[in-house]
């Protein structure tokens, strides 16, 4: 069906294995609309059950809902079929029950808050009871199903509009689209939480409540623009790996859409304020609530440490022991827990901070008390006031170390041994100090687009690059101000600056532990050391090409310049070459080099080892290996050829020994094959 009606289907045709539905918005469309579905079908030889087709009418039933102009509606059977149930008497009227409210869930707000009810009473070994809340939820939905809900239809090109709540058992969310000052639910979502999600916190569920709406609802993700309106740093948590695995896999899935985060505004319509009440209970918040943030910092003679404790109005606790890899003095601890606190309460969307710490230094500089006079303090004080601006009201107020004891503990941990084992527990590292006295501006780069991305939610006016860099953005996180890439089969990879990649791979490369491998494994130890760039790859295969000691030392084949001229000779044994190997180790009789001779012609090669190099023995050796051997002077020395020879009739046994060498000569030749020595270098003439 899907090929037949191609063309039309998202038009004027919706089709589902035989069920068609021809729409059209004005009446003077339809008989031309009709026209060319009847073309379609009688193109494929298909025909029509006049019985079961309806023409020109303003609603009609479709895949079980009621299509009207309105939009879509619960089909009023259904609904009766509820309205009319009796409270079960079994389990099997249990399950009927849990059934056709299964088919009417998109109608339901909160469906699964409402009836976990009955979810408990068809688990096994559970005798069926019928008690109060049973019947209240039953009487519920009677209640809804009365006067149902509905459904808008999504224009093309709109955003929607995506609101989540959540209980301790059950998670729900509804999809919205908005029409100048009215909204329409579009659908609703709910799902009871299983096993383990039942142990997770309260952003843990506000994520997973996105996660499966993203499922459930993935034809609307994938062709609109989804607006999440939420109070709670749902955005925040997605960027920060640490907190549990399992948010770096629903970051990377999420990110295929185009989602956007803004704060909850007022709901105007009447069905998501029932469900908001239904699932988070009342809608007032009192604005007057604080976070009450605790922090303390400690030293020692080789580390230092932060201990971080955040709260939240509705009691969600963030707990955060930072480890430092440089020295601090003890002021400087506090400086630097106070810093990771406002970090922290920012990332997470606080508005009204409460501030606890027991330093009395850092509480009166903060608070104008006293007068920072250290240059590095007065950086840090203004670092503390620029973050302060973020929120809305900040107060810092000093407490006794006795109660301030938690955050104590975290920074003592932190300070003394790397915390392991404690997933709860949000464990980080700074490497570097947030404030120094010599700070360098870095020029532009690849970095800076996706860091405005994250922090700013800044995109490119142009939408295709600004698809292709939230796309790309999915893979990055900022932690304590620094850009790490994620990944599924690696750790956190650090970002590096252009300017900062030529030191990091001098010292991979040929530093204290480089033993100047190639350009591919250049650039993989690179992202075992814990770096990333985008180019790393090419910057390591150029790197290593420009390096002096491997291309003096590597097993590469050093080729002339010029083509080599080639020696000929005219006939075998002509013309030798001959060179002189060694030292060796010192062999039987003290030999300890080796002279070669070879044949330009035939490539034989005759060797010998020798004691010394002496010009007696060479000339012994051409002697005896190659003037009389092969009788050089005999070929050469006579310009009549005939009279150079041994003749048969007048010496015949020489005749004979020649004849005999020259046999055994040849033979070994064609035995052997040319030989050639691999430490043969140079030949001398």
């Amino acid at each position: 069906m899907n090929r037949i009606f191609h063309d039309l289907i998202g038009k004027t045709v919706e089709v589902y294995v035989d069920d068609i539905l021809a729409k059209t918005t004005r009446p003077d469309d339809l008989l031309n609309d009709l026209a060319s579905v009847f073309a379609s079908l009688r193109q494929h030889g298909m025909r029509l059950n006049p019985l079961k087709c309806a023409f020109a009418v303003e609603a009609g039933k479709f895949l079980g809902f009621m299509i009207t102009q309105r939009g879509v509606e619960a089909n009023p059977e259904k609904c009766q079929a509820i309205l009319q149930m009796k409270s079960p008497g079994s389990i099997k009227d249990v399950q009927r029950l849990a059934g056709r409210l299964a088919s009417l869930s998109r109608f339901l707000g909160a469906s699964a808050t409402k009836a976990l009810p009955f979810f408990n009473l068809m688990k096994r070994g559970m005798a069926f009871e019928w008690t109060p809340a049973c019947e209240e939820a039953f009487r519920h939905f009677k209640e809804i199903l009365a006067a149902p809900p509905v459904l808008g239809k999504p224009k093309e090109g709109e955003p929607l509009y995506l609101y989540i709540a959540i209980t301790g058992e059950a998670l729900a969310s509804v999809l919205v689209r908005e029409e100048g000052r009215t909204q329409q639910p579009v659908y609703f979502v709910s799902r009871a939480l299983q096993g383990a999600e039942l142990r997770y916190n309260k952003l843990e569920k506000l994520a997973l409540a996105l996660l499966t709406s993203s499922r459930r609802l993935k034809q609307y993700f994938q062709s609109h623009q989804i607006v999440v309106r939420t109070d709670q740093g749902i955005r925040q948590v997605l960027q920060k790996p640490d907190l549990a695995g399992r948010m770096m896999t629903w970051s990377i899935e999420l990110s295929q859409y185009d989602i956007r985060y803004e704060p909850r505004q007022a709901i105007k319509a009447q069905a998501m304020a029932d469900f908001l009440v239904e699932v988070a209970g009342d809608l007032v918040e009192d604005t007057n609530t604080r976070w009450k943030l605790h922090v303390d910092g400690a030293s020692n003679q080789t580390f230092g440490g932060a201990g971080i404790i955040l709260e939240s109005p509705a009691g969600v606790v963030y707990e955060q022991s930072i480890k430092f890899d440089f020295p601090v003095s003890n002021n400087q601890a506090e400086y630097e827990a106070l810093i990771g606190g406002l970090t922290l309460a920012a990332e997470v969307g606080a508005t009204r901070l409460e501030i606890c710490s027991d330093s009395q230094i850092v509480t009166s500089q903060v608070n104008g008390s006293y007068q920072a006079r250290d240059s590095l303090l007065q950086k840090y004080l203004e670092r503390v006031k620029d973050l302060s601006r973020k929120f809305e009201e900040v107060t810092i107020q000093h407490v006794p170390r006795e109660r301030n004891t938690r955050a104590d503990l975290l920074s003592k941990l932190a300070s003394t041994k790397p915390g392991e084992g404690n997933r709860s527990l949000i464990q980080g590292k700074l490497k570097e100090p947030a404030v120094t006295l010599h700070l360098s501006n870095l020029s532009p780069s690849w970095l800076d687009p996706i860091i405005d991305l994250l922090e700013n939610s800044k995109l490119p006016d142009n939408e295709k690059d600004a698809k292709k860099l939230r796309r790309e953005a999915a893979r990055y996180a900022i932690i304590q101000g620094q850009l790490f890439r994620k990944g599924f089969n690696h750790p956190l990879l650090k970002c590096l600056h252009p300017d900062q990649t030529d030191y990091v791979l001098r010292e991979v490369h040929e530093g204290c532990c480089g033993h100047h491998i190639g350009g591919k494994a250049l650039a993989r130890k690179l992202i075992r050391a814990g770096y990333y760039w985008p180019s790393m790859m090419a910057d390591s295969k150029e790197f290593v090409k420009k390096c002096v000691k491997c291309q003096e030392n590597a097993n590469f084949h050093h080729a002339p310049a010029s083509e080599l001229s080639l020696l000929t000779a005219s006939r075998p044994f002509s013309q030798w070459g001959v060179d002189l190997l060694g030292p060796f180790p010192v062999g039987p009789g003290q030999v300890k080099y080796l002279i070669v001779a070879i044949d330009y012609y035939t490539k034989w090669i005759e060797a010998e080892p020798l004691a010394s190099i002496s010009s007696s023995n060479c000339r012994k050796f051409m002697w005896r290996q190659v003037i009389t051997r092969f009788e050089i002077l005999l070929d050469r020395a006579p310009t009549n050829k005939r009279a150079g020879r041994v003749r048969k009739q007048d010496h015949p046994a020489r005749a004979q020994e020649e004849a005999g060498w020259q046999e055994r000569r040849l033979g070994r030749r064609a035995s052997l094959g040319p030989l050639v020595l691999p430490n043969n270098r140079a030949i001398l003439h």
